[in-house]
């Protein structure tokens, strides 16, 4: 006689979480217009695999996101991304692509007037209700509509770039920082973005920014943005003769620091008697100070044009 066998399976029930990213989790550092359209952003957290998340150049009314515009979804891929990272998002009006995971729904490209660009968690069962926002960029204090229940604030997750600026790319420090000093510097459009506006591509004129965007990962420390050290030339005044080949300016810190330190120097061109070209060589550019180090020099090269002149100035 067979003797039937009656066995039970015991399943406890799954869940499938999906990984949110917290207000202030990223940030954008790059910002382009012009030509395919492209944004960059830095991640402050270590983003989980297979997470994703949401972007719209749509308006918020302090409730939902208004009609038009488009949005898109970044599927961030098999592995975890590091904190640090830079994600790059290329040709958003034409063929997307992404540095990491992939893109789908209809990126649609931006605007370079007034656009805003809203990075936030959603369902997927309705991709235009915000779980929470993230980090948010506009070049057009207008163009979020309003940030009202949003947990954005300009200045520190929401960067605000002037009115029209095609392109904008962070060119400041990337090393030892705390991750809200660096949300600080971020913002601080002024002094740590290089902009361009106008007619034509800005984003492949020869003249900074242009694209590619500067995928460098950051790296966090402990530096704090009132912890910086004050820069200043070694002397405020160089005499050369123009018979000499150079003048070696030297770029000073107060104190060494546990950074590199980046400083754009640029020509002052309404208060020079020289002539640039003629008189000396001069590209604006930026030096390094390496960390743990207190200066850095420039070398300027000086042109004998064997006329008999005054002395002459430049700054």
């Amino acid at each position: 006689m067979k003797k039937l066998l009656l066995a039970f399976l015991c399943c406890a029930p799954f869940f499938s979480v999906k990984a949110q990213l917290a207000t202030g989790d990223m940030s954008f550092i790059g910002f382009n217009a012009d030509g395919n359209d492209d944004l960059a952003l830095v991640t402050f957290v270590d983003i989980p695999a297979n997470t994703t998340i949401y972007f719209t150049d749509k308006e918020w009314d302090g409730t939902a996101f208004t009609s038009g515009e488009n949005y898109f979804f970044w599927e961030t891929g098999s592995t975890i991304i590091t904190a640090g990272s830079v994600i790059v998002f290329n040709n958003l009006d034409a063929t997307e692509t992404a540095n990491y995971g992939t893109i789908g729904g209809s990126p649609g490209g931006i605007s370079a007037t007034d656009d805003a660009v809203f990075a936030y968690n959603a369902t997927t069962t309705d991709p235009l209700v915000p779980t929470n926002f993230i980090c948010a960029i506009t070049n057009d204090a207008t163009a979020y509509g309003e940030l009202t229940n949003t947990g954005l604030t300009e200045g520190t997750t929401a960067v605000t770039l002037p009115n029209s600026t095609d392109i904008a790319v962070y060119t400041g420090s990337r090393n030892g920082y705390t991750v809200e000093a660096f949300r600080t510097l971020i913002n601080d459009t002024a002094n740590n973005m290089v902009m361009q506006s106008g007619s034509g591509d800005q984003s492949n004129d020869g003249t900074n920014p242009d694209l590619p965007f500067d995928a460098t990962a950051f790296t966090f420390g402990t530096n704090e943005i009132e912890d910086m050290p004050e820069i200043g030339f070694a002397e405020d005044v160089y005499n050369v003769s123009e018979t000499d080949a150079n003048v070696t300016v030297v770029i000073e810190l107060s104190d060494s620091y546990n950074a590199d330190i980046t400083i754009d120097v640029a020509l002052v061109t309404d208060l020079l008697t020289a002539t640039e070209g003629n008189d000396f060589t001069f590209t604006n550019q930026t030096i390094t100070i390496p960390a743990g180090t207190t200066s850095s020099s420039l070398s300027i090269p000086v042109i004998d044009d064997a006329d008999i002149e005054a002395d002459e100035l430049f700054m």
